[in-house]
This record gives structure tokens, sequence and C-alpha cells, in this order.
């Protein structure tokens, strides 16, 4: 027997692909180089996915982790729609 998704899931799916495409596309090459901003800026942050911004964090707190992708890349990394 073969397992097929319900259309509806289908229909999900291509939305969340294609809004992927577009943030990525949108996103690409705008991140800032940390190495380049002058001592005592915030650090900027990026979706490994999709290039967003995900986190700007004072250069003084060693406390907080950034976040490694953003909530829309997340979720299609949760239903096994982004692989990396």
């Amino acid at each position: 027997m073969e397992d097929k998704m319900p259309e509806g899931l289908i229909e999900e799916q291509k939305l969340a692909v294609e809004a992927f495409r577009k943030r990525r596309e949108e996103n690409d090459g705008k991140q800032k180089d940390n190495s380049s901003l002058y001592a005592g800026s915030p650090m900027y942050y990026y979706c490994r996915y999709c290039y967003a911004l995900t986190d700007k964090i004072p250069e003084s707190d060693f406390t907080t982790t950034p976040k490694e992708c953003c909530g829309d890349c997340k979720a299609m990394k949760e239903k096994g729609w982004l692989f990396q």
C-alpha cells in the first residue's frame, strides 16, 4: 500500500515552501558583517536557512544564545519539510 499525503497538507507544504523561497530571496545578501561593525555595536544573527534576522544582541551580552533559525523555518523543520 502506498501512503499518500492529504490534499490539504500538500497545499500547506506548497505554500510554506513558496514563502520560504521568497524569504530567502528577499534576505540573501542583506546580512551585516559583525566583524566590520564598530566595537560595542550590537551583534546580528540570522536564520541559517532563509537568512532572516533572528536576533540583535548587545556585544556585551554573553548570556543570551542567539536563535539559529526563524519561527517560520523552525515550523517547517519540525514538520520535516526543511533539511540541513
